[in-house]
């Protein structure tokens, strides 16, 4: 979903919930029509974002729902790059 501002998102996220909608590989739960009617009910029940992995579930949400959506292999790929960041300049400590 567009916005005119690259904030507005983060001011719909600083007071609410962002659901992950996620379903085990193979699990009859882990189709693109059952993962968005998930993503309707948090959004129901007042999710003010989703996190979902892959692009035709992605896809299946964003015409399900219109709080924005959050790409859990994009998310995952930029926490690590953090980490390992943190892990070089010894923040993290075992």
């Amino acid at each position: 979903m567009p916005y005119g501002n690259v904030s507005e998102p983060s001011k719909r996220f600083a007071h609410g919930l962002i659901v992950s909608v996620q379903a085990d590989a193979g699990s009859v739960l882990d189709t693109p029509q059952t993962i968005a009617l998930l993503a309707r009910c948090a959004v129901a029940n007042g999710a003010v974002g989703v996190r979902i992995e892959g692009s035709v579930k992605i896809a299946a949400v964003r015409a399900a729902v219109d709080v924005p959506i959050i790409d859990q292999r994009r998310m995952c790929r930029e926490e690590a790059a953090d980490i390992r960041q943190a892990v070089e300049v010894g923040e993290l400590r075992g």
